[in-house]
């Protein structure tokens, strides 16, 4: 595992995944864990400043993303992807995997080998996030993930064109612990990572042990002994 951990937080980790129970899980948030900045923004940014949504959309999309967003994160990273209503599959997964390719610089080293030693130890890791799932599914091989195990918002699609109909549970918040549940048949989650308060709070608390990231859970994870570790990072 990778020395860029604390030496506190890395032996933690490993004397944890030592006696890993086979076939738990192991749970990652994507944005702002496992690389600094918010992939489903840029996606939805990229698409606005493409045009590529249909008439009747908001005139400024950005603004009124980051209304909502400030009002109720679950409500607005669900409107994002059913903002996508009547794009063509193809599309948004071609577009997903254009802009996975152009991040994958972004991840970072020591989470991309927490990943690794997580499979070795016989966990079932899991990416689960409030981006699209055609985006996380498209970054998952190159952040260690196997794509059945990528786990993102989803909009049901119809004649190859996605619709507005949410996928349920909503990948955000508790909404995770309950894609989770419904994706691996109820097993057990060992360890898990995050670093938003409201995003992965649910999540680190279901977990075994939890390795918090950033700034915002620092108190958290001291009051709660959770692992904590902040990257230098952010500006990337």
């Amino acid at each position: 595992m990778s020395s860029d951990f604390s030496p506190a937080v890395a032996e933690a980790l490993h004397s944890a995944l030592k006696v890993a129970p086979h076939g738990a899980i192991a749970a990652f948030d994507a944005d702002g864990t496992l690389w600094p900045g918010d992939l489903g923004d840029e996606f939805f940014r990229e698409l606005a400043a493409a045009g590529r949504f249909l008439p009747g959309a908001e005139r400024d999309l950005w603004s009124a993303y980051q209304q909502r967003i400030a009002a109720d994160k679950r409500a607005a990273y669900l409107w994002a992807v059913q903002r996508m209503a009547g794009l063509p599959e193809i599309e948004v997964a071609t577009r997903a995997r254009d802009l996975a390719r152009r991040w994958e610089s972004r991840l970072r080293k020591p989470m991309r080998a927490l990943v690794g030693a997580c499979r070795k130890a016989g966990l079932k890791t899991f990416l689960v996030s409030g981006s699209n799932r055609w985006l996380i599914e498209a970054i998952a091989p190159a952040a260690g993930f196997d794509v059945a195990n990528a786990i993102g918002i989803g909009v049901e699609v119809l004649g190859g064109r996605l619709t507005d109909r949410a996928v349920e549970p909503v990948s955000y918040a508790a909404g995770k612990v309950d894609a989770l549940a419904a994706r691996a048949g109820g097993a057990a989650i060992y360890l898990a990572v995050g670093d938003s308060p409201t995003g992965d709070h649910a999540l680190l608390a279901a977990a075994q042990f939890s390795l918090a990231i950033g700034p915002l859970l620092r108190n958290e994870a001291n009051g709660r002994g959770w692992l904590w570790h902040d990257f230098e990072d952010e500006a990337a």
